[in-house]
Formats: C-alpha cells, sequence, structure tokens
C-alpha cells in the first residue's frame, strides 16, 4: 500500500463528508452524513494503523474522536484535524 497516496485520497474523502454538512432545524448546529462520514472515518482508522500502529496516539484520538462522533459538523471536524495531523507527522517521518 502506498501510504503517502492513500492519505492523499483519504484528504480527498474528507472534503467530501464536510460537502454533506446541512443545518439541523434552526438549532445552529451542522450535521453531516453519518454513512458518508463513517466510511470515511473506517479507512482512516486503518490507514493510520498501518501507517503508526495501533497503540500509536493518532490511532488511539482519532478512534476516540470516532467513537464519539454524533452527526455534528463539529465532531467530523476534530476527526478531520486529528487526521490531518497523522499526515503531516507521516509525511515527516
Amino acid at each position: 500500500m502506498d501510504i503517502e497516496k492513500r492519505f492523499e485520497e483519504l484528504t480527498d474523502k474528507a472534503e467530501e463528508v464536510g460537502g454533506t454538512s446541512k443545518p439541523l432545524g434552526r438549532t445552529g448546529i451542522n450535521t453531516v452524513d453519518p454513512e458518508v462520514f463513517e466510511a470515511w472515518a473506517a479507512s482512516v482508522l486503518y490507514l493510520i494503523k498501518e501507517a503508526f500502529s495501533e497503540d500509536s496516539t493518532h490511532f488511539v484520538n482519532f478512534k476516540n474522536l470516532h467513537d464519539a462522533f454524533d452527526g455534528t459538523e463539529d465532531k467530523y471536524k476534530r476527526s478531520k484535524g486529528a487526521f490531518l495531523a497523522a499526515r503531516e507527522d507521516y509525511a515527516k517521518k
């Protein structure tokens, strides 16, 4: 597996997740499509495990964010931030 290429592909997919954002009524909260998020997040978990390890800070952090995902755009953005940090650190390895 070309890990750097896969990080790039999943960065593009993260934008697809963000593109599903829509308001939740008049709450001022936006949600993202949970099916699209889950497909992206499952791939990210696998990639981070392969790039680092299951015990790595990046894996544990992303897994915790994934487990806490509630459909809100805020939780997606936090997950995306953790993913981008892993990508950046992998590039510096």
